[in-house]
């Protein structure tokens, strides 16, 4: 699915009726995550082009989200990307490095 070019995958097909409102609302707080860290990446990186946010985990606790850049006049493939993670209560954007990370990085 794709949300103002933020990249959200959905896996599996819903339950009827009450498997497709979960869904929903489950989509909708991906989403709201995905922009939130699109967002604090552009504030915090504001010479960067930003490409899209990709919802890669969904934790009880948080989201984790990858968002894809390019430096101007600096051509690259694969696009890099950061690591953040989205607090489900606080909504608090936090890049993740290190360790942390590991069970994150997307192969090339």
């Amino acid at each position: 699915m794709s949300f103002l070019g933020f990249t959200i995958p959905v896996g599996g097909a819903p339950e009827p009726v009450i498997g497709e409102w979960a869904q929903r609302i489950a989509d909708a707080a991906a989403r709201e995550a995905a922009v939130a860290a699109f967002e604090a990446m552009r504030r915090q990186h504001a010479d960067w082009e930003l490409r899209r946010a990709t919802v890669l985990a969904v934790e009880p606790t948080r989201f984790l989200i990858a968002v894809f850049y390019h430096l101007p006049g600096v051509p690259t493939h694969p696009c890099p990307y950061r690591l953040t993670s989205v607090c489900r209560r606080s909504g608090r954007v936090a890049e993740l490095f290190g360790r942390e990370a590991v069970p994150y990085l997307l192969s090339k």
